[in-house]
């Protein structure tokens, strides 16, 4: 076509700009390189700060738990929760132990450790152990649970059960899922002494047997009362030097208040020693057997307020072959006052008592069975006047029961840490109105166990005391049905005997 002209295209002002742009971004993917670099780079030196700060942190929990197994060894109950903190370079580390007393044996620790980084995140390292003393083991003859109650108590329900018609118990302690029993009353046969067996049972796996739990003994043992009185306590113990085992009885007599049965085979108990408390002048019930307590080779027994000593501590050595070795004698005390429980710990004995000017709750030297002494800065004279019932120790912790008191604490938890150096009573760190009689008590792990005979048929507690002050109830409306007077926990069973039928009950979490 003609008259049209073309019109030339300049391309290189075009390269121009375009070489510019083709700079432009160029340079902007070199920044974007290089910060994703830089990034990296960052976070590479960030990870490994916190590998650093990991291991460091993981080094001081592992050292609190091993402190923590070095002062088990010199003192199994001094073991307890405890914080610190701890500044490394530009870090504070906050660093706790916390302890679970399980039994008088056995205790979880956990050891954690926690710091802020410099970004706002908060970083942790736990370690869990189980610490344990074979001292503490041998001490209470075995009778020490090793296993803290699992699941949640919520409700407790019946796992097995038994009974004597006509009779009740009065007492009952457990060893090895072998039930010794006592009775305070008469019986077709007059019996008084008891065992069952739950060994089977709890084996199987399946609740709800009834019967069958009570031993029948081979050489007809204490028929027609001849060889025992009515029994107001029982503590079994193994000797781990024999393997044989030991119920040691507290009775209803006034020539023979301290009993000893081998109970090794429970199908043929053996009466090995009686012995009489000296110095008591009183007659009648005033004189009988009433308390008893087994701790590293001494029997601590007390009879009720009599004209005379109410608290004895004897040695045990019943391999002796001297039989006037087995059982000696080596001190006593007039409390002036019947002990309703008694617990002793490495020298101090704790005694839950009926009431006067000096309180419910006694606590006397005893590391020298002959010269006994009061530790009256340790104990307690609550408000009201009634009677101290029962007491429990756990790691450094005393737990205490009373009767029900019309307006205030029937439960409380002392630090029995330093009761030697005590002032005005050993500090109460927790407590908890019950409204009912606290007529004994069993710990183990975060759970308190509780019976009380007053409660009707509410007569089963669970709380717990993981903070105590802060006691939380777990369940309250179990009904037990038969007025539970006493209780023992083995590893996840509680034990209960009441004024009523069914007699024994063996309790469970379902």
């Amino acid at each position: 076509m003609t008259g049209i002209k073309m019109k030339k295209i300049n391309l290189q002002k075009f390269s121009k700009g375009s070489s510019t742009l083709e700079i432009l971004i160029a340079f902007a993917v070199l920044i974007l390189s290089i910060t994703s670099v830089i990034m990296v780079g960052f976070g590479n030196q960030s990870n490994t700060v916190d590998t650093e700060t990991n291991n460091e942190a993981l080094y001081k929990a592992q050292a609190i738990l091993e402190e923590a197994r070095a002062l088990s060894r010199a003192n199994f109950a001094d073991v307890k929760t405890a914080t610190s903190t701890e500044t490394s370079g530009a870090l504070l580390y906050d660093k706790e132990l916390a302890v679970l007393d399980i039994s008088e044996c056995k205790k979880q620790a956990t050891s954690t450790v926690t710091w802020a980084t410099t970004t706002p995140r908060t970083q942790k390292i736990e370690l869990t152990t189980y610490l344990t003393s074979t001292d503490a083991f041998f001490a209470l003859g075995g009778d020490c649970p090793l296993n803290a109650p699992e699941d949640e108590w919520n409700p407790p329900a019946v796992f097995a059960d038994d009974t004597i018609n006509p009779g009740d118990f009065s007492t009952l302690d457990v060893l090895n899922k072998i039930v010794y029993l006592g009775s305070d009353s008469d019986n077709v046969n007059n019996q008084h002494f008891y065992i069952a067996d739950a060994r089977t049972v709890i084996s199987a796996g399946i609740p709800g047997q009834s019967g069958g739990l009570m031993v029948a003994f081979a050489n007809s043992f204490n028929d027609d009362g001849e060889t025992l009185n009515e029994i107001n306590d029982i503590d079994a113990y193994k000797d781990f030097a024999t393997g044989k085992i030991y119920a040691f009885i507290a009775m209803a007599s006034t020539t023979a208040q301290l009993a000893v049965l081998d109970v090794t085979d429970i199908n043929n108990p053996e009466l090995v020693a009686k012995r009489r408390l000296s110095g008591i002048t009183g007659s009648g019930s005033t004189a009988w057997g009433w308390r008893i307590y087994y701790y590293d080779k001494k029997v601590y027994i007390t009879a009720r307020e009599v004209g005379g000593p109410e608290l004895h501590v004897f040695d045990v050595d019943l391999s002796n072959a001297d039989p006037a070795e087995r059982l000696k004698e080596r001190g006593s005390k007039q409390l002036n006052t019947t002990v309703n429980d008694l617990v002793v710990r490495d020298g101090i004995g704790f005694f839950a008592t009926e009431t006067d000017t000096r309180g419910e709750l006694l606590v006397y030297n005893v590391s020298n069975p002959a010269l006994i002494t009061e530790i009256a800065g340790a104990g307690h004279n609550f408000s009201g006047n009634e009677d101290g019932r029962s007491l429990f120790l756990l790691g450094n912790k005393l737990y205490f029961g009373r009767d029900e008191i019309a307006t205030g604490p029937e439960f409380y938890i002392l630090d029995a840490s330093n009761p030697l150096t005590a002032v005005g009573g050993l500090p109460i760190i927790g407590q908890q109105e019950i409204n009912a009689n606290v007529t004994d008590i069993r710990i183990a792990g975060r759970f308190a166990f509780l019976a009380s005979h007053s409660g009707g048929s509410r007569g089963f507690y669970v709380w717990n005391i993981l903070n105590p002050t802060n006691i939380q109830s777990i369940y309250l409306d179990f009904n037990f049905g038969n007025k539970p007077i006493a209780i023992d926990y083995e590893d996840n069973f509680v034990y209960a005997t009441g004024l009523s039928t069914p007699n024994l009950q063996i309790l469970y979490s379902p």
